[in-house]
């Protein structure tokens, strides 16, 4: 029994490995890192999100001007000069979204009907249903960066 027992000591000795606390150690840090860097990426998406959702705003005031100068002139504006032509339906549209690229805004139909686009940086944010804004996906080179917008997930277009 005393060999046994000076076997087992002396294999005890022998044996190379990492302590219980040192496993915990490497542990908290890997997950402290995983944190730091999950959490600068999340920024980064909630930006394009908020972004968006200024977008989606300013896109439903638009809808209120022009349906408004509808009413009153049985048709929709043309392009050239439209906020100056929108300022007395609201004097708060913007000509250019978060990211400083340009509303585009497009009269159909001999004024019968309209097109607005603008840039969705984010996969995330949709329009609320029962709205005339929708999101149409990019793909291929539609989806690059231009030299003043950034590159994008799709277009959210208002149309009527």
């Amino acid at each position: 029994m005393h060999t046994s027992h000076r076997l087992l000591k002396n294999f005890n000795k022998n044996l190379a490995g990492f302590t219980l606390v040192e496993v915990l150690i490497v542990t908290l840090m890997v997950g402290a890192l995983a944190t730091i860097f999950s959490t600068s990426f999340n920024v980064t998406e909630k930006q394009k999100e908020q972004r968006d959702l200024a977008r989606l705003n300013e896109l439903s005031k638009y809808a209120s001007a022009l349906e408004m100068y509808f009413l009153d002139n049985k048709k929709y504006p043309v392009a050239a000069n439209l906020l100056d032509t929108l300022k007395d339906y609201n004097n708060t549209l913007l000509d250019k979204d978060p990211s400083g690229c340009a509303y585009k805004y497009t009269q159909i139909d001999s004024g019968k009907g309209y097109s607005i686009i603008s840039v969705a940086e984010s996969s995330g944010v949709r329009p609320p249903k029962g709205q005339s804004i929708i999101f149409e996906s990019c793909s291929g080179t539609s989806c690059n960066a231009t030299s003043s917008c950034p590159a994008k997930k799709g277009d959210f277009k208002l149309s009527r």
